[in-house]
């Protein structure tokens, strides 16, 4: 069985667009703002754009896998496709795209578009992963224009969005609208995981968290 969702989120920044998209096209600040995403490592050589390579980690269970951007439009749009991530007996398809546009008055437009293609037990869960997925993108863009307000406010005048990022605590930031399931401890973690795929050992309020479509992470 195959699935495919979609989540767009749209939402306006008060940084120029040159700025939104700097940061927004920096595979390495991904965890930085998008909540289950722990690591991002660049593995292509040459410099980014279409056909560069990445690595990922996310939450829950450290999974990793690699994905590809497929479009590269400088300073406006990039896109990305990649290999399924296996996940308790489904799989999820990273697809979906970024675009940064003027909105005036120094303001930009940011378009998050996420299309995963869901197979087995992943699919079986479409529509708890897409309320999930919608949530958890809401949450993440809110994130985002927090701290690039806060780095617009630290940065030295003249400078863009995020060359000064590495000497500020963005800890309390990045903590920021994690959903419940990815914060908690590694047993409340374990009945997460049982209730996405409804194991007897989940407790009623994994299963809660199941029915509201948190702790079962796609990219």
């Amino acid at each position: 069985m195959t699935r495919a969702i979609e989540v767009e989120v749209e939402v306006q920044i008060a940084r120029a667009p040159e700025d939104v998209w700097a940061f927004v096209s920096d595979p390495e600040r991904l965890p930085k703002w998008l909540g289950e995403f722990r690591e991002v490592v660049k593995q292509s050589e040459g410099p980014i754009g279409k056909g560069t390579v990445l690595r990922y980690t996310i939450d829950p269970g450290e999974r990793f896998g690699t994905m590809q951007f497929v479009e590269w439009q400088p300073g406006r749009r990039l896109a990305w496709d990649g290999p399924p991530l296996q996940w308790q007996g489904g799989a999820a398809r990273p697809q979906g795209f970024f675009e940064v546009t003027d909105a005036g008055e120094g303001h930009s437009r940011l378009v998050c578009c996420f299309q995963p293609v869901l197979t087995g037990s992943m699919a079986l869960l479409a529509p708890v992963m897409k309320r999930w997925l919608r949530k958890q993108r809401t949450s993440d863009t809110a994130r985002l224009k927090t701290l690039l307000r806060v780095l617009a406010r630290e940065a030295p005048q003249g400078s863009h969005a995020g060359e000064n990022d590495g000497r500020l605590d963005l800890r309390p930031l990045t903590a920021l609208h994690l959903s419940d399931g990815l914060a908690e401890a590694d047993g409340g973690l374990r009945s997460v995981r049982w209730a996405c795929l409804g194991h007897p050992g989940a407790s009623s309020a994994a299963a809660s968290r199941r029915d509201r479509g948190e702790g079962c992470g796609v990219v």
